[in-house]
């Protein structure tokens, strides 16, 4: 059926008036997106918490969005004992 996708990057705001992803939602150079500016502008406007979020960057930048995913992403399997999809491409 049709979707709706969210293009999200450090380079360019986000339009106030874009529709919100109800699927998938692919946020390119995470490690240049500060994790807080990800926090307060473009997560209260997902659809849905339980989209799947893609983050493409590089490990190793205090306080971006992608540190912040990966380290959710690695307590989260440490809680639950199932492991969590994340790949690094250093």
């Amino acid at each position: 059926g049709p979707s709706t996708h969210m293009f999200i990057s450090s380079d360019m705001p986000m339009a106030e008036r874009s529709s919100s992803p109800d699927g998938l939602v692919e946020i390119v150079e995470a490690h240049r997106m500060p994790g807080e500016w990800f926090r307060t502008r473009v997560a209260p406007r997902l659809s849905s918490q339980s989209l799947v979020r893609v983050f493409y960057g590089r490990s190793g930048v205090a306080g971006s969005v992608f540190d912040s995913a990966l380290a959710e992403a690695m307590a989260d399997e440490a809680i639950s004992g199932q492991p969590r999809r994340f790949s690094l491409n250093d």
